[in-house]
């Protein structure tokens, strides 16, 4: 039997995982006027949230529709957690905006 070859890691691909100090914050994003105000960013996610809702719930149809009750759960289960993360993101942008 011969040996096992090693993966070869290059540190760079790796960088933010290996900085010590935890992760480095998000970049700034940019929006066609300039940088997105933390209100907008969070706005933002949240209709991104709530689009992602919108197209759990067309799949949870379609499983109902070919009765596949244990799907329909899971995504009925995935649907509450991004409604609760929703939820969270509107109190921030009202956060932000006091």
């Amino acid at each position: 039997m011969g040996e096992v070859p090693t993966a070869q890691v290059d540190p760079a691909e790796h960088e933010d995982a290996m900085l010590p100090g935890g992760p480095r914050p998000a970049p700034r994003i940019r929006g066609k006027d300039g940088p997105m105000t933390n209100a907008a960013e969070l706005s933002s996610m949240g209709a991104t949230v709530e689009d992602l809702i919108r197209r759990l719930q067309a799949i949870a149809e379609s499983y109902e529709s070919g009765h596949r009750d244990d799907l329909v759960a899971e995504v009925h289960e995935i649907e509450r957690s991004l409604e609760g993360a929703g939820r969270r993101i509107r109190r921030l942008v009202i956060a932000e905006g006091a």
